[in-house]
């Protein structure tokens, strides 16, 4: 059981979590227009708006960014295919 899952998140982590996402979407369009490998760094912290130490701040490498980009992804198809198969499972 997990006894702070009642508790909302600091400023600090909202933050955090806000610029983590910036820097991620902001990577993702830019993948998809040019391909993770010739997406370069700096061009994902123009994007987001952020410099490059910020970027390292959150993610190592371009790959850790990518791996979390795979990751969130997994994570969303796995949510889907669950809530089908439930509803398959309804419906039988």
């Amino acid at each position: 059981m997990d006894i702070h899952k009642d508790i909302p998140p600091s400023r600090r982590d909202r933050k955090k979590k806000e610029m983590e996402e910036k820097i991620l979407q902001a990577a993702l369009a830019l993948f998809r227009i040019q391909g993770l490998e010739s997406t370069t760094v700096d061009e994902i912290t123009e994007k987001a708006d952020v410099g490059r130490g910020t970027f390292f701040n959150y993610f190592p490498t371009k790959d850790d960014l990518f791996l979390r980009i795979s990751e969130r992804v997994v994570a969303e198809m796995a949510s889907f295919l669950e809530k089908q198969w439930r509803r398959m499972s309804d419906t039988y």
